[in-house]
């Protein structure tokens, strides 16, 4: 694990986490050194696709 998603912006994201869900891949999409710890890094999370279901 990188790093956190802020308390205020991880509801969605934290509910089906814990359950063992594996739905979600984050993406580095920012990396400004210069800037304060907590701001240097922007990520974009995404809904991983579901798998095809043979019928």
């Amino acid at each position: 694990m990188l790093g956190y998603i802020p308390h205020n912006q991880n509801k969605t994201i934290g509910q089906p986490t814990p359950l063992g869900h594996d739905i979600f891949e984050a993406i580095i999409n920012r990396a400004t050194p210069d800037k304060h710890p907590e701001n240097q890094i922007g990520i974009t999370v995404k809904v991983k696709k579901a798998p095809d279901v043979k019928q």
